[in-house]
């Protein structure tokens, strides 16, 4: 890709003058230029995922805000520069651009400007005569890098590369003697991509697809027609970076939409068109006018993809989350409903009690009763309270007897809406999943929203003021109300509180008392 941008800048900026220089964003700079066909602008980006550099006939979006220090410099050093030459270094992701300018008395000096596209690493350097640093989009300390300083006044360094050469200037003996000195179990595309810059894995398939090599063969596979047909693809890449023979194309899958060439989706852009997938009839190649538009084209592609599998991702978190809630609140439910089926037991408990209270002293923390209706059956073992006496303790058995025989009426109704409720979160989940576009995925977050599920901004601090209470909006459609007083807080659990509600206050501490409402709606815990 480099190299035919390199080509296509040199065609379409070489002797251009530099009119404007912007920023767009934190790592996008904006040269504007004027050139035998107009004003043109090349676009520098250094960002840590879409870092690139493309030609744009008209003008992006600039950021006024996000104006620079380096933005400043370039300003000073390159206003009103001629780009003299571009060159990429050693076929690997830097471009060194030459620019010719005048300093303060009019002397002419030169300028590079270094474009590093190395994913998270990329960055911008604007570099003297003299490999002097001027300034960098990203100052890089020697606490963040000890290989190499990236800051003004230091000497520039190349970002390091390891071992790797360069394809375009080694000869055939060269070549196949680093060939011959290889590890004859490694891959021939493994050897490729680690012995030699450029060799991304694309480029890689369509060299082995030009020798007539598997790309999982064995160095060891090799016999000398294959390695001599393996140089012929070296010295046609060689061939097509030198004369600049570009064929820009977009890749698009069609069998992504049911072979219709004009919708199918876009999955990748190339300078040459690749044979190593043109026999495959799930792939259509288009030609482009030029490489930066393809590469317009694919970056935009490739924003709203990662935009949507970063909404995707946000949005299944918060079903995930609650679909993981309310398994755990049915698998609680149902726990209390084999409880409270056993309600019977504690009935028979305290009339057990009742029965031979005469006969438990005081203080007694557990007893065997028999019971006068079954009495070939084993005593029955009962836990008391050794601070109540035995009436009280039966007392306790009825109350604890009633709640669950209420609850043994209750929670089969909950457990059915909350199953329910479980249901449409999973088929919720699952057509999140499948979600190809924003449209389908605001109509699934609003489904979300209708559910009780999407957690949209937390809470919000903002308290209202307009009633007698501090009113809070809370994240999964929560009301917290807030007294501001005693005697607010007093009214606010007295008279204001519902059976449902829950109150909060701070244990040990005074404060404002507060109750927590989901507007009517089943509480999740």
């Amino acid at each position: 890709l480099l190299a035919g941008l390199c080509s296509e800048i040199k065609t379409k900026l070489l002797n251009g003058r530099i009119i404007r220089i912007q920023q767009r964003g934190r790592y996008d700079i904006v040269i504007k230029f004027s050139t035998s066909e107009g004003a043109l602008w090349l676009l520098l980006s250094a960002h840590p995922r879409y870092a690139h550099i493309r030609i744009c006939s008209q003008p992006p979006n600039v950021d006024v805000s996000q104006e620079s220090a380096f933005l400043a410099t370039l300003n000073r050093y390159l206003r009103n520069a001629t780009l003299s030459a571009i060159e990429q270094v050693n076929f690997d992701r830097l471009l060194m651009i030459h620019f010719d300018a005048r300093n303060e008395l009019g002397d002419a000096v030169q300028y590079r400007l270094m474009v590093e596209i190395m994913g998270k690493h990329s960055n911008i350097v604007l570099v003297d005569a003299n490999a002097r640093i001027v300034d960098a989009l990203k100052r890089l300390p020697a606490r963040v890098n000890r290989y190499r300083e990236v800051l003004p006044n230091r000497t520039y360094i190349m970002p390091p590369t390891g071992n790797r050469r360069n394809p375009l200037t080694i000869s055939k003996s060269e070549f196949l003697g680093a060939l011959a000195s290889a590890d004859v179990n490694m891959s021939v595309a493994g050897w490729l991509a680690k012995m030699w810059f450029g060799m991304s894995e694309a480029l890689t398939a369509e060299l082995l697809t030009r020798a007539s090599i598997s790309r999982s063969a064995p160095i060891a596979s090799l016999d000398d027609g294959m390695k001599e047909s393996l140089w012929n693809a070296m010295e046609w890449l060689s061939d097509v970076v030198k004369h600049g023979d570009f064929e820009p194309v977009c890749i698009r899958c069609v069998s992504a939409m049911e072979g219709n060439v004009e919708r199918c989706a876009l999955i990748g852009c190339y300078p040459i068109r690749l044979t190593c997938i043109s026999a495959l009839n799930e792939y259509h190649q288009e030609r482009c006018a030029s490489l930066s538009m393809c590469i317009g084209e694919w970056l935009e592609h490739l924003r709203e993809r990662d935009e949507l599998e970063q909404r995707k991702g946000s949005l299944r978190g918060c079903v995930s989350r609650q679909l993981k809630n309310l398994t755990r609140r049915l698998a609680q439910l149902r726990a209390e409903l084999t409880e409270a089926q056993r309600a019977d037991e504690w009935r028979r408990r305290g009339e057990l009690l009742l029965m031979h209270a005469h006969a438990v002293p005081s203080g007694t923390a557990e007893v065997m009763l028999p019971d006068p209706a079954n009495p070939d059956a084993p005593p029955t073992r009962i836990a008391l309270d050794p601070a109540l006496s035995p009436a009280e303790n039966a007392q306790r058995m009825f109350a604890r007897y009633k709640k669950l025989k209420s609850a043994a009426e209750q929670i089969p109704q909950v457990i059915a809406r909350l199953e329910r409720h479980c249901g449409q979160v999973r088929e919720l989940l699952e057509a999140i999943e499948c979600a190809d576009d924003k449209v389908t995925l605001d109509e699934l977050h609003e489904r979300a929203r209708q559910l009780g599920i999407f957690r949209d901004a937390g809470i919000s601090w903002a308290g209202t003021r307009d009633s007698e209470y501090l009113r809070f909006q809370v994240a999964d459609g929560f009301e917290l109300l807030i007294g501001r007083t005693a005697e607010q807080n007093h009214k606010l659990i007295t008279k204001v509180a519902r059976p449902n509600d829950l109150w909060l206050h701070v244990r040990n501490a005074p404060g404002a008392h507060g109750i927590l409402r989901w507007r009517g709606k089943l509480l999740p815990f």
